[in-house]
C-alpha cells in the first residue's frame, strides 16, 4: 500500500514531491538518541526516523515508513554487525537490517519473535545480534533466532532498553529504571544488584566493556563503576570538586584514552595520565545534555544529544539536521482550516501546515507556554485554539489569549466548537460552556440540567445544534433542553466516546465500543465481533469527498468503510508511524491525517498526497473551475457555475462546514455546464464549495454565506 522511496521527504526543506507519493511521514527528528560513525558516513537514530550524513558532502539522508523498506519511523537503538550492515528496532514495530539500499523487516507477521516490542540490540564478537524484546532475550545467527524468557533467566524484564557484552563474551543487559545489571552466559544468569553485589546503584545509565577487560558501569543517579565481576572500584568524582553525576556515555579510543559525557552537559577527557573536563568552542556554544557518545578509527568524538556535535581533537562542529520543523511528536487534534491551512494541536504548542511550509507557535501574547488540545474555526474564518490555559484565538499571524468571561479563567480546554449561530462552546471543569460573544451560559450536571458528567467530543448537525458525545451515547438539544441519547447496546462499563460526526442527520461515533451508527431511532455498532474489524476499539474518524468513513483501530489498523465493505490496511502494508495513533481527519485536498500520542503525523492518499496547491494541474484554477457561486450571500438556491479542464473525467463537488467536515458531495457532468443546489440542509453560517477530480486533486474552492 505504500510507496516507497530512497530519500525522505521533508515538508519546509525545498523537497520535490515524488509523483503518486501515498504515504508521507511528518515527524520531530530534533531528539536524537543515539549517534553511530561507519567510515564516511553518520547515522543518527531519532524519534522521528534514521538520519544518515555524508561526511564529506553533508548530504543528508531521511528514513522512515513511510518514504523507505524501514518498518518503522521511530528508532530507538541501532548497531553495525561485522559484515557492515546497520540494525535498527523500534519500540512497538519490531526489528530491520538495511544493506546496501536493501531493507529487511523482522517482526511477528514474519519470524519466530514472541512481540515487537523491540527496545536495545547489540552485535557481539561472533556475528550474532542480540535483541532485547519485553519480556525476552533474543539471538539472530544470520539464519534462525532462538529466544529466551525473561523469567526463565531470572525475573520478567519490562523494558529492556540497554544490551552490552562483557569480556567473556556474556550477554549484559538491563533498563534505566531499578534493574542493575544481568549476565547471560547462554546456560546460567546472575543478576548484579546494589543489594548482592558492589554495584553502587541499580539505576544504570550506560554499560560498555573495553579491550582491557574492563567494563564500564555508570549511573543514573551519580558516580561510575569499573569492574572486571571480580573486582570493583566506584568513582564519584573525576575532577576534583566535580561530583560526576548522571553518567550516560563514555567511548575509548584505540590508544587507551577515554571520553566520558554526562546528562547534566559535562564532557571529560582521559588522556591516559589524569582526567580533564573539557569545554566545547565555538560553534558548539553551550551542550544542554549528552545522551550517548562514541569514537571512530581515527580517535573523532560524536556526540548525540543537545547539540549533536564532534570534536577531532582540535575543531568543534555541529551536526546539523534541518528537521522538518515539526516540534514533539504527541498530536491531539487536527483541524483543516477554509483558508487550507492544516493546524496540529500538541503538547509542545500550535502547529500549522501550508503550502509544505511548517510554521510552530509555542504560546500566544500572554508569554506563556501554550500546550494545545484543540481547534475550532468561526463563520468568519477566525480560528480559535483550547489549552491548559484556557481559549485564544489566531490574528495578526499572532495568537492571542481571548478567554470569555466565565468567571474563572478556563483551565484545560478539552473540546471546542461554533454552532449555526456562531456561538462558541467549550468544554472544560466537568462544565460546558456557550459564549455568544457577550455572555457565557454553563452546562453541567449541576447546572442547566445537562445530562452526563463528562463531554468528550462535540460536532454541529445539520441545524447548527451542538451535539455532544457522552458515555454511552450523544446529549443533543432538542426543545430548548439537554436530552441523553444512549445506546442500549452498549457493551463495555465506561464506553468512552473518541470522535463524533453527523452526516445526513445521522450521528457517527467511534469509542470502545467500536463505530456506531445513531440514525435517530435505531443504533448499529460494528466492532471485532461483527465485522473484519480486527481489534475492538475504534479511535479518531472522518468522511472522505466520496463518503467513505476512514477510521483508526487498535494500534496498527486503517480501515475504509463504504457503507456495505470494510476495507483493513495493516500497520505493516502501510506507512503509517507505529503508535497509538488516535486522530483522523480528511483535508480539502482528500489526504487522510494521522496522529496521536508521541507518533507523530502519517498522511495517506490512495491517489497520491498534494499538500502544495502549486503542485496542482495550472489549469485548475479557481476562475476557470467555478466561474461563480450565486446568490452569495444565499437563503434558498445557490447556483454554482463551473468550466472543468477537458479530457479530464471523475469530478466532484464538495460542500463543507468550516469545521472540515462534509455536508454534501456529488459527482459534476459536462465540461461546463452549472447546478442548482437547494441549501435546505445548511444551516446560517460559512460553507466551503470545492470542486477537485477523483485523484484528489483540489482544482477551486470559494466561501459562500447562508443566510436563514
Amino acid at each position: 500500500m505504500k510507496k516507497i522511496m530512497l530519500l525522505a521527504l521533508l515538508i519546509g526543506l525545498g523537497s520535490t514531491s515524488i509523483a503518486q507519493e501515498t504515504w508521507r511521514n511528518i515527524t520531530d527528528t530534533y531528539s536524537h538518541r543515539k549517534i553511530l560513525p561507519d567510515g564516511q558516513k553518520i547515522w543518527l537514530a531519532t524519534k522521528g526516523g534514521l538520519i544518515c550524513i555524508d561526511n564529506v558532502s553533508q548530504d543528508t539522508t531521511y528514513y522512515n515508513h513511510a518514504n523507505s523498506g524501514m518498518p518503522f519511523t521511530s528508532v530507538d537503538d541501532m548497531c553495525l554487525d561485522q559484515e557492515g550492515s546497520l540494525w535498527v528496532v523500534s519500540v512497538g514495530a519490531g526489528i530491520a537490517s538495511k544493506e546496501g539500499e536493501t531493507w529487511t523487516s523482522y517482526n511477528t507477521t514474519n519470524t519466530v519473535l514472541p512481540n515487537d516490542r523491540a527496545f536495545s540490540i547489540a552485535c557481539d564478537s561472533d556475528g550474532n545480534i542480540w535483541v532485547n524484546l519485553m519480556y525476552y532475550l533474543v539471538k539472530y545467527d544470520g539464519v534462525s533466532w532462538t529466544t529466551y524468557a525473561h523469567d526463565t533467566l531470572g525475573g520478567n524484564l519490562l523494558f529492556p532498553t540497554w544490551t552490552a557484552f562483557d569480556k567473556d563474551d556474556r550477554v549484559l543487559f538491563g533498563n534505566d529504571g531499578d534493574a542493575g545489571v544481568r549476565a547471560w552466559d547462554g546456560n546460567q544468569l546472575t543478576l548484579y544488584t546494589a543489594e548482592n553485589s558492589p554495584l553502587h546503584s541499580n539505576r544504570i545509565g550506560f554499560v560498555k566493556t573495553f579491550p582491557d577487560g574492563k567494563t564500564w558501569i555508570g549511573y543514573q543517579d551519580a558516580g561510575l563503576t569499573i569492574t572486571d565481576f571480580s573486582t570493583w572500584e566506584y568513582i564519584d568524582t573525576l575532577v576534583p570538586g566535580t561530583p560526576l553525576e548522571e553518567v550516560y556515555a563514555f567511548d575509548r579510543t584505540s590508544n587507551g584514552e577515554y571520553w566520558l559525557g554526562t546528562y547534566t552537559h559535562a564532557l571529560y577527557h582521559y588522556d591516559g595520565n589524569e582526567w580533564e573536563k573539557v569545554f566545547a568552542a565555538s560553534p558548539v556554544d553551550s551542550i544542554r545534555y549528552i545522551r550517548q557518545i562514541t569514537l571512530d578509527e581515527n580517535g573523532k568524538l560524536y556526540s548525540a544529544g543537545s547539540p549533536n556535535f564532534t570534536f577531532d581533537g582540535e575543531n568543534w562542529k555541529n551536526i546539523t539536521t534541518p528537521g522538518s520543523g515539526m516540534r514533539g511528536n504527541s498530536v491531539r487534534f487536527f483541524l483543516h482550516a477554509s483558508d487550507q491551512t492544516a493546524w496540529v494541536a500538541s503538547v509542545s504548542g500550535m502547529t500549522g501546515i501550508r503550502d509544505n511550509i511548517i510554521t510552530h507557535y509555542r504560546g500566544d501574547d500572554s508569554s506563556s507556554y501554550v500546550s494545545a488540545n484543540c481547534y475550532a474555526e468561526d463563520h468568519n474564518g477566525k480560528m480559535y485554539v483550547g489549552h491548559g490555559g484556557g481559549i485564544s484565538k489566531f490574528e495578526d499571524n499572532t495568537w492571542k489569549r481571548a478567554n470569555p468571561p466565565t468567571g474563572r479563567v478556563p483551565s484545560n480546554v478539552g473540546s471546542m466548537c461554533f454552532d449555526g449561530n456562531n456561538n462558541l462552546w467549550f468544554y472544560y471543569a466537568m462544565q460546558l460552556t456557550k459564549f455568544d460573544g457577550t455572555n457565557t451560559t454553563v452546562y453541567s450536571w449541576m447546572y442547566n440540567d445537562f445530562p452526563a458528567h463528562e463531554v468528550y467530543c462535540m460536532t454541529i448537525d445539520i441545524n447548527g445544534s451542538i451535539v455532544c458525545g457522552i458515555d454511552r451515547g450523544v446529549a443533543v438539544w432538542e426543545n430548548n433542553q439537554w436530552v441523553a441519547k444512549l445506546n442500549p447496546d452498549a457493551v463495555a462499563l465506561y464506553p468512552r466516546v473518541h470522535d463524533i460526526a453527523v452526516r445526513d442527520n445521522v450521528i457517527w461515533l467511534c469509542g470502545t465500543d467500536g463505530l456506531i451508527k445513531y440514525d435517530g431511532s435505531e443504533w448499529t455498532t460494528y466492532n471485532s465481533g461483527n465485522s473484519p474489524i480486527p481489534e475492538g476499539g475504534v479511535w479518531g474518524f472522518d468522511f472522505d469527498a466520496e463518503g467513505n468513513i476512514w477510521f483508526l483501530n487498535g494500534r496498527t489498523n486503517l480501515i475504509k468503510f463504504d457503507g456495505v465493505t470494510f476495507e483493513v490496511i495493516p500497520y505493516f502494508e502501510s506507512g503509517m508511524n507505529w503508535g497509538l495513533n488516535s486522530k483522523l481527519r480528511i483535508d480539502h485536498l482528500n489526504n487522510i491525517w494521522i496522529g496521536g500520542a508521541d507518533v507523530g503525523i502519517s498522511i495517506y492518499n490512495e491517489a497520491g498526497i498534494t499538500l502544495n496547491m502549486e503542485e496542482i494541474n495550472p489549469l485548475a484554477l479557481k476562475e476557470e473551475i467555478i466561474q461563480v457561486a450565486y446568490p452569495n450571500p444565499t437563503n434558498g438556491l445557490l447556483n454554482i457555475a463551473y468550466k472543468l479542464p477537458e479530457n479530464q473525467s471523475g469530478w466532484m463537488l464538495s460542500i463543507t462546514d468550516l469545521q472540515g467536515r462534509q455536508i454534501d458531495a456529488f459527482a459534476l457532468s459536462g465540461n461546463e455546464s452549472s447546478i442548482s443546489y437547494s441549501t435546505d440542509k445548511l444551516n446560517s453560517g460559512l460553507y466551503l464549495i470545492t470542486v477537485f477530480n477523483t485523484k484528489g486533486k483540489v482544482s477551486s474552492t470559494t466561501k459562500v454565506q447562508v443566510i436563514k
